[in-house]
């Protein structure tokens, strides 16, 4: 009897034990994980996760090294499209901003947040235009603090601030953070707003697919719009400029921005078929509408 009962203790015991170091936590520790998290939010603009797989490779060890852990690591660049990071040069992340830290097991902590993404408008002033939420996990191993998990959800916050600097600058519209689209990317985001006091016409051009510069008329939403599009052509992508404009509150409207296509046909079979039907589905009509009916006085 007395010997289980020295069992018993001895097992609770270690059980507090086990349970103090897990729900127990240095200051130290804990400021230590939110560093790793701070400094890693920092590095996000400095890859670009446009560029080339060798220069991109590069770009993530040498800025997320020291970081993250080493599966982490190899599993984005295996999936460069999962990956965090810049997407465009404008707007671009800034820091993560963290608003909860837990402690979830031995030597680990789980850290929320949200990354913050910011526009230029004029040299050194910036504006905050997205908020994406990230869950992300920070382990103790033997080389330090590292980021063995991370998570981005959806954008959940977007606001809407066109950075014209004319008379467009007091209005504003909602437009999405970003494509539903895998293999078209935004180069100019979100569209540039200008207002013209102007008469509304649209002199069309010849519908030919070797004239780079095209103007079409197009009724969307009951709306009519004069469409112009300029293509610049590489070996690799198609980068079309688009300017959007209709009549609206005795103005004439204007969104402009610039997408890249791939070319479908450098990919091979499923992404091929995948990209080709992605751009048959690509409905870029009913987006621009959808942020024309949001256009309204600040």
């Amino acid at each position: 009897m007395q010997r289980k009962t020295i069992i018993a203790v001895l097992l609770i015991v270690v059980i507090a034990a086990l349970a103090a170091s897990i729900f127990l936590e240095r200051p130290q520790d804990r400021q230590a994980a939110q560093d790793v998290v701070e400094t890693f939010g920092e590095r996000l603009r400095n890859v670009s996760l446009l560029e080339p797989q060798d220069i991109f490779v590069e770009s993530v060890q040498e800025n997320y090294g020291e970081l993250v852990s080493a599966r982490l690591i190899g599993r984005w660049i295996s999936d460069p499209k999962n990956a965090p990071g810049r997407l465009l040069s404008n707007p671009w992340p800034r820091h993560i901003e963290i608003t909860s830290i837990k402690k979830s097991l031995i030597n680990s902590y789980r850290i929320s947040g949200d990354i913050i993404e910011v526009a230029e408008v004029e040299l050194g002033e910036t504006v905050l235009l997205i908020k994406q939420p990230v869950e992300i996990t920070v382990g103790k191993t033997n080389n330090g603090w590292k980021i063995n998990d991370f998570k981005a959800s959806a954008y959940k916050t977007v606001l809407p601030r066109n950075i014209s600097g004319n008379v467009a600058s007091t209005f504003s519209f909602d437009y999405p953070a970003i494509l539903a689209a895998k293999f078209i990317y935004p180069e100019v985001w979100p569209p540039t707003l200008t207002l013209s006091d102007e008469d509304f016409f649209c002199i069309e051009t010849a519908a030919a697919p070797d004239i780079p510069e095209r103007v079409a008329e197009k009724v969307i939403d009951a709306r009519a719009y004069c469409v112009k599009t300029l293509d610049e052509f590489d070996d690799e992508s198609i980068h079309t400029t688009y300017t959007y404009s209709t009549f609206r509150d005795n103005r004439v409207a204007n969104l402009q921005f610039a997408l890249r296509y791939p070319r479908c046909e450098n990919y091979d079979d499923p992404e091929r078929t995948e990209c080709s039907r992605e751009r048959l589905g690509f409905d870029l009509n009913a987006i621009i509408a959808s942020i024309m009916t949001s256009l309204r006085n600040q």
